[in-house]
């Protein structure tokens, strides 16, 4: 643990935010930023190799782009290709444990914002008798913002919330659905909505948790 965040954080500081159980994800002011200092290092590390992983997956799907609307795969390919890879890759060279935790976590959401409004804006303009099932793609980013990525709760919270307004818009806009399937399938995205929000809730819970109590051994070890 640095040095300064021992002299900056008491444990009757520590305690209190036990007792209080962190249920809004917000210390107090001294504590927040010793938790942000000391976990910005493991957060871009894990930040970066998640999509890392998630670029080479999200490109790779240019195989569905090609099965379910071929009519439309040029414009999927330079958006897949010439817009988001270059983006993320350029913010993936560029972020760094120094920026704030405000900024990090902001762009994180919009990047998943934007991988799921350039598929599905194009679909919109698809002809193919298949685009029925491409839409279940925004599932898998949703999950991963809030379950591998690990999104803080305020910023993976409003971005699933984008994506499923968004993909509710797209996908009533393509023409796709009968009214009957329509409104099933908002409703299936509506609930898968609510449980990844709660999931993301007790896993950014579950870290402030384990942070103040190793926080707390530690101090007492002084």
């Amino acid at each position: 643990m640095p040095h300064n965040t021992l002299n900056s954080v008491t444990i009757d500081q520590v305690e209190q935010e036990i007792t209080a159980d962190s249920r809004y994800l917000r210390f107090s002011p001294a504590i927040e930023t010793a938790f942000e200092r000391e976990t910005a290092a493991e957060r871009v590390r894990n930040l970066i190799l998640s999509a890392a992983v998630a670029l080479a997956l999200y490109d790779g799907f240019l195989i569905n782009d090609w099965v379910t609307m071929r009519d439309v795969f040029p414009a999927l390919a330079f958006a897949r290709l010439c817009i988001f890879t270059p983006l993320l890759v350029i913010l993936l060279v560029s972020v760094s444990p120094r920026w704030s935790a405000h900024l990090r976590e902001s762009l994180s959401a919009t990047v998943a914002v934007l991988a799921v409004s350039l598929p599905t804006v194009i679909m919109v303009f698809s002809t193919s008798p298949h685009k029925l099932s491409y839409q279940y793609g925004s599932l898998l980013i949703m999950t991963f913002a809030t379950v591998i990525q690990r999104q803080r709760f305020r910023y993976g919270g409003t971005a699933t919330l984008t994506i499923l307004v968004v993909q509710s818009v797209t996908t009533y806009l393509s023409g796709a659905f009968t009214a009957e399937t329509y409104i099933a399938n908002v409703v299936f995205f509506v609930t898968a909505t609510i449980l990844l929000l709660l999931a993301a809730y007790l896993l950014e819970h579950a870290d402030r948790r384990s942070y103040l109590f190793a926080l707390r051994g530690r101090l007492l070890q002084t």
